[in-house]
This record gives structure tokens, C-alpha cells and sequence, in this order.
């Protein structure tokens, strides 16, 4: 009995020190948050439990009051404004917009498509067990180069194949390009670009559309009302990514920053603006979002300032009478009723208060 409990003390020792190795290597949590550690796929992994005003990978962000962030965006409170972290495919102020990728465009036929190297314009097609090929097509008894690899191989018997090309390419073993510029017809100043299984009009600045035969209502009308930046598409739709303040189709509405929660904190007002809001601190308090505390006023007692007071009024009164009678002085001797050679000066016509 006593064995297995040392035992088991060992066990615990060796994992808290393995717990702290981990953490203190693998795992930096900010804002309290405590570092864990849990075991995926066989191997140990550390992660962070945040406080509950904080999440993301480390802590690292502080939760919003009310979470406007779509599809999983992660919200980030930076006390008047957020800011959405959005994951790898989504985009836009609050994570509404889907980002396009490789396999958007990919057909897998009897397989699946998977991104690449975790990028979203790299993918191909995972084949189910029983087929390869770029499309994920039947080609048992074809060799891998058989078409280039511009196309599918098809078995066609024991030792025969076929090449099915992908788009943009010809031949029997798919090693002709395809011009598709050749009769394609741009619109007049803009310019053919040859791509694989089509070709794509470079438009001139103005024009949109796959022949840039449309006119691009970004560039003739204020679709966002000055307030947000226009986007066009092919088919002619327009859409606006409106600026931080502003929402609606046409970044028409103003956000109302003051319902979202306390933003000026529990020291002030919020008065909602034009695409903003404004922090009115009640006193004793100051900053963008009243949250500085100002010092009280220090001042003088009025007992101590009496003192002070009456040693400036004396200091310039006694100066202000050596003046004066310098300046009698001085007169005396420019006007000549002052005798140099006189032992002593009369001042019978001085104020009495220049007699020494």
C-alpha cells in the first residue's frame, strides 16, 4: 500500500514538472489566463484557459459586450471601437463575406477536394480507393503521363487508353493549348488574356463584365454615399465595405456605438455621432473614455497667502520710495543746485521721507 502511494506521488510530480516544461515552451498566456495541457492525436499539446473577459489562442483579446463578428469571427474590444479576427475564410468588418477558393473551382468527381499547404488558392481532388487522376476519374491502366498531366487517362482495355483533356487543352495526349482569345471579343481598348479553359478581358479603368462591356457604377455614382469603399462584380452588382462607424447596404446607417455596451465606462456619458460617438466624463474624471481619475485642485490656504501677500506690498513699497528720492537727487544735479564742492548735500526742498 505504502509503495503504491509513492508511486502515485511520483506520478503527479512527473506530470506537474512535464505540465510546466510544456507551458513554459509551448504557451505564452496573457491576461491571467492559465496555461493547460491536453493530449491530441498522441501527442501533448498546451493551451490557455482565459479569465472571462478574455479569449483567443494566448488571452490575448478582450471580449466585446455584444459579439457583431459572423461565422465564427472572434471579437476584440478596444473600449470605443472592436475589431474582428476573422478565420482563414471569411473577410470583411464583421467576417460577413466568404473568401473564394482552389476548390470552388475543382471537380472531384469520386473524390473530395482539399486545400493546400493550408492556402486557399492551392487545392486538388483526395481520391476515394479505386480511382486517380486529376478529376479523381477511373485510369487503372494508365501510366501517370499518359496525357501530359493535362487530362484524365480512361482505360479503355488490358493495354489501351484515352485521354480526356482538361479544359484549355487538345490532342491526343492533351499538348495543345487551346487559344480561346481567338474568338473572344473584348470591349474596344481592353485587353485579351489567355487562360487555361478560357480566356479573361483586362479591363481599362471605368469598365467591368467578362467582355468589359458594362460600365462600373463605382466609378460613375456614389453607391456608398462617401462612407464605406464600392466593389464591383462581372454581372454588374456592386457592394460596399462600409468605413468603421457606418452599416446598411449602402453604408446609409449610422452605428450606434453608445447601445453596444458601456463604452464610456461607468465615468461618463455617451453621446452617439456621425459615424462615432463622443465620451462626456463626469467630473473629476477625463480621457477619451473617462477612465483617468484627475488629481484635486491643491491650493494655498488663505491663513498662509496673508503673510506672503503683505512682504510683497512692503518689499515694493520701500522700493518704489528709493526711487523717488533718487530721482530728486538726480534732478538737483542737472538742474545745478547741486554744489560738488559742498561737504554736504541740502535737501530742505526733498520729501521728509528722503532725510536719512
Amino acid at each position: 500500500m505504502f509503495n503504491k502511494i509513492i508511486f502515485l506521488f511520483a506520478v503527479s510530480i512527473f506530470t506537474v514538472i512535464k505540465t510546466e516544461e510544456i507551458c513554459k515552451n509551448g504557451s505564452d498566456c496573457l491576461n491571467n489566463g492559465v496555461c493547460n495541457v491536453e493530449i491530441k492525436n498522441g501527442i501533448k499539446e498546451s493551451y490557455c484557459s482565459c479569465p472571462q473577459n478574455y479569449h483567443g489562442e494566448k488571452c490575448q483579446y478582450r471580449r466585446c459586450p455584444n459579439n457583431p463578428c459572423q461565422n465564427d469571427g472572434i471579437c476584440e474590444s478596444f473600449g470605443r471601437s472592436i475589431k474582428c479576427h476573422c478565420s482563414k475564410f471569411y473577410m470583411g468588418d464583421f467576417c460577413q463575406y466568404r473568401k473564394a477558393t482552389a476548390c470552388d473551382f475543382m471537380e472531384c468527381g469520386n473524390g473530395k477536394c482539399i486545400l493546400l499547404a493550408d492556402s486557399l488558392e492551392l487545392g486538388m481532388c483526395e481520391c476515394n480507393e479505386g480511382f486517380r487522376g486529376i478529376h479523381c476519374s477511373i485510369v487503372e491502366a494508365c501510366k501517370l503521363d499518359s496525357c501530359n498531366f493535362r487530362g484524365e487517362c480512361i482505360s479503355d482495355g488490358a493495354s489501351s487508353f484515352a485521354c480526356k483533356c482538361d479544359q484549355g487543352f487538345t490532342g491526343d495526349f492533351c499538348e495543345t493549348q487551346i487559344d480561346y482569345c481567338k474568338n473572344h471579343s473584348c470591349f474596344p481598348g481592353s485587353k485579351c488574356i489567355n487562360e487555361l479553359g478560357y480566356a479573361k478581358c483586362e479591363c481599362q479603368s471605368g469598365r467591368i463584365g467578362r467582355f468589359c462591356e458594362k460600365e462600373d457604377s463605382c466609378s460613375t455614382e456614389n453607391i456608398c454615399n462617401g462612407k464605406g469603399k464600392c466593389f464591383s462584380t462581372y454581372s454588374g452588382e456592386v457592394s460596399c465595405l462600409c468605413n468603421p462607424g457606418y452599416t446598411g447596404k449602402n453604408c446609409e446607417i449610422d452605428i450606434d456605438e453608445c447601445a453596444v455596451g458601456l463604452i464610456c465606462g461607468e465615468n461618463g456619458q455617451c453621446e452617439n455621432l456621425d459615424g462615432g460617438y463622443f465620451c462626456k466624463c463626469d467630473e473629476s474624471f477625463s480621457g477619451r473614455h473617462c477612465s483617468i481619475k484627475s488629481e484635486p485642485y491643491s491650493h494655498i490656504p488663505s491663513s498662509n497667502i496673508l503673510p506672503i501677500v503683505s512682504a510683497i506690498v512692503c518689499f515694493f513699497l520701500v522700493l518704489a520710495i528709493i526711487i523717488v528720492c533718487y530721482i530728486f537727487i538726480d534732478n538737483r544735479y542737472l538742474t545745478g543746485k547741486y554744489d560738488i564742492d559742498q561737504k554736504s548735500l541740502s535737501l530742505s526742498n526733498a520729501p521728509k521721507f528722503c532725510y536719512v
